[in-house]
């Protein structure tokens, strides 16, 4: 399955919890690949991709032209709004 989320990356966006529960289907055995399109400007979340073992289950983008967006949107089946 592929995942999309787009928006910058910070605090309040609940980053953490989209991660956080991909974790948990991961270690059920579910594959998917999440894609981010957004910043690369916030150290923290890196370091938790990297901490929770997501690293080759994730693509960071950063901002690119809404017709790309839409573009991986139709490529994506799933849009996560954390």
């Amino acid at each position: 399955m592929k995942i999309l989320s787009v928006g910058r990356i910070h605090w309040n966006k609940g980053y953490h919890f989209a991660l956080d529960a991909l974790k948990s289907i991961k270690d059920l055995g579910f594959n998917f690949h999440y894609t981010i399109v957004a910043g690369l400007n916030e150290e923290e979340i890196l370091y938790h991709i990297e901490d929770i073992g997501l690293k080759e289950n994730l693509t960071l983008h950063k901002n690119m032209e809404q017709a790309k967006v839409f573009e991986l949107m139709n490529e994506n089946d799933l849009l996560l709004l954390s």
